[in-house]
């Protein structure tokens, strides 16, 4: 039997576009002042990280063949 071939979409974060893709100055600007506007944006990412993690580990877990 063939191993199964899944898709995941997946969003990219806030903080990872502007901060970790676009190294956007005003951004990090913001985080390191702790600026409400960006508040919850680490948090989330880490978040979003884990649980992206986690699906790869089941679908590898049962043999599935992944695109991310």
């Amino acid at each position: 039997m063939s191993r199964p071939r899944v898709i995941v979409v997946a969003k990219r974060t806030a903080f990872r576009r502007f901060v970790e893709e676009e190294g956007d100055p005003r951004a990090r600007s913001l985080l390191k002042k702790r600026d409400p506007s960006v508040k919850t944006w680490l948090a989330s990412h880490r978040e979003h990280s884990r649980t992206i993690d986690e699906v790869e580990r089941v679908l590898d877990r049962v043999g599935a063949k992944t695109l991310i």
